[in-house]
Formats: structure tokens, sequence, C-alpha cells
């Protein structure tokens, strides 16, 4: 564990936010010794004011810098020297690709953790390049104080703590995932969303194609897995302009249910489709598992105890898979 923690907050837009609400909390609580809390916006009038509303919100006081590129970073870090540092910066020309540099920037410091994805994928398989060394060294998750932050990875790990849902999974035939958000007119839905349902497929199943129909808002992806000496055919139905989330194993239906911060896993009464027109918001039936409270709040727990929820090796691989359903082919 971190004594005398100096954290810092890269990027302190909307999620940004909940990363220092959950922070300052733990430092007024004295539940990590966090002496300080810094956060950075691209311009001085955003993070002055950002600083101020955080700072009077929490009753905790938040500092504040102007981060522009790798080079303001790389001097706030060599004067903050931060052991912890969040990064949820978005940058306005490489997008969420930023968080690549600046997490590797971070990690002379100390521990990162970095909202998904990693980098925006191109097709190339360039955005794996740096991170090669986190495909097949497990002895990494150990020593390289990294985590990406899947708020479904945590509910994954309390699906999978049930035997009857478990035992579903590794004996699956057919997986149908829907993960509908609200909005419309953003972009990439697959750099945006399909992580949160890959992240509830099991670690030990392995993809062997995936054929990707991505319409902007929308997206259909079939993917062919090997679990077990079978194959198990998932898909993905990911879309803007609706709130559901949920999936199928063989016709089994089960319900994602987020209140705030707390996520339900609900055996579904009606059938998943007619659930999906329905919403999140009436999502009835049985809880499967307990309620899986503040992912991200166990995420950076996690990290602050020397912990990963996702390390290195499953970065790799969810980096891997974003750049598989841009169509790259290597390994």
């Amino acid at each position: 564990m971190v004594e005398g923690i100096q954290a810092l907050i890269v990027g302190c837009g909307r999620f940004g936010k909940n990363y220092a609400r959950i922070l300052s909390g733990l430092a007024k609580e004295e539940v990590f010794a966090i002496e300080s809390i810094t956060i950075t916006r691209t311009t001085a009038e955003a993070a002055a004011k950002t600083a101020a509303e955080l700072s009077e919100a929490t009753g905790f006081p938040i500092h504040y810098n102007l981060v522009r590129n790798r080079a303001d970073l790389a001097d706030l870090l060599s004067h903050l020297r931060p052991e912890f540092t969040a990064v949820t910066a978005k940058d306005s020309a490489e997008g969420d690709s930023i968080h690549l540099p600046y997490s590797f920037d971070a990690l002379n410091y100390g521990i990162v953790l970095c909202e998904k994805p990693l980098s925006n994928a191109t097709g190339d398989g360039s955005s794996l390049h740096q991170i090669k060394e986190w495909r097949s060294n497990p002895e990494l998750d150990k020593t390289v104080p990294f985590s990406l932050e899947l708020p479904m990875a945590v509910v994954s790990q309390k699906i999978m703590e049930n035997p009857e849902l478990a035992d579903r999974f590794q004996n699956a035939k057919k997986i149908v995932f829907y993960w509908v958000c609200r909005g419309t007119g953003r972009p990439d839905v697959i750099d945006n969303l399909v992580l949160h349902p890959w992240s509830l497929i099991p670690e030990d199943y392995k993809l062997l194609n995936a054929d990707v129909n991505d319409k902007g808002e929308t997206a259909h992806i079939n993917l062919g897995y090997l679990v077990n000496g079978r194959h198990v055919n998932v898909e993905i139905n990911l879309a803007y302009g609706g709130n559901f989330t949920g999936f199928s194993i063989d016709g089994f239906g089960i319900g994602i249910k987020r209140t705030g911060v707390l996520n339900e896993v609900i055996r579904l009464e009606n059938n998943i489709e007619d659930a999906l027109c329905d919403g999140n918001d009436l999502i009835i039936g049985k809880p499967l598992v307990d309620p899986v409270e503040n992912p991200l709040g166990q995420h950076i727990v996690s990290s602050l105890q020397g912990k990963r929820i996702v390390g290195p090796r499953r970065t790799y691989q969810s980096q891997h898979f974003l750049e598989t359903l841009k169509g790259y082919k290597g390994i």
C-alpha cells in the first residue's frame, strides 16, 4: 500500500470528476494517506473552475494545473511526482489515443489507472507496439503498476462467483450481448462501447474470428470463440439512442440494471428483446448475485492497494480485440 500519496487526475472532465470525488472521500475517511489531489484541464479557466467546484462539493482541497500536451504533463510529473495518476484525458486531435503516451509517462512515477480504451484502434496494430511485452509476460502483471478501468470487469468477477452462471458460460453455445446507451451523433461506437460487453466474456475464451458490421452509431459484431475445445458464437450489438445493457446465454436472459453507481445482475422475467425495448429502468426479475457497488471506486482502491483488476496482460488483450475489430490480423 502506498503512503503519503500525491494523486493526479489528468483530464478532469465528466469522468475525471468521478475519480476526484472518490479519491477525496478516501482521503477524508483516511482509508489511504492521500496528501493532495491535483486535477488538470486544457485551459486555465476550466482547471480553476473545476478545482473550485470539486473542492466545494467534496470538502477536500483540490489543486489544479494546465496540461495541454505531453510536454506540459512531463513538467507537472517531474514537479509533483505523483504516486497515483488517473488518466482520463481526451485530446482534441488524438482523442482517447492520448491515454497511451500519458499512461507511460506517468508510469515513471507510480501507479496508473487509465480510462478505457488505452488507445483508439486503427486496424494496423500500431497501438500494440508500445505494449507488446504485456502480451505474453505474466510477471508484468505483478511488476507494472498499471490498470485499465473497465467497470464491467468488476461485474464479471461477481458473475463468475455464481456457480450456475459460471457453468453457463463454460458450456455456452451462443451468447448475445446488447449495449445500448443514451445519446446520438457520437462517433465510433466500437472504440467507445465494445469493451464493456467484451469484459464480461471470460478470459479463457480464445478468439478465432470476427465479422464486424459498423455503421457509426450502431454496430453488430459476430465473434467465434474456442472454449474447452468447443466453438462458441458470440454476438455483440452496440447502439446509441436507447438505454439497455444485458445479454443472453443460450436464451437465458440477464439484464444489468445500473442505477447511479449500483449494478444489479438480474434474471429477466421477459425475453431479452422485450427488455431491450423497455429499457434499463424497467428491468424486472430475480437478482442473480449481490449488487456490485461503485466499480470505479473498486478499481481505485484496488490500484492503491497494489492490485490490478485489469492489469497489463488483460489490457493488451483488450487493445488487441479493438485492433482485430478494425481489421488487424496479427497476434
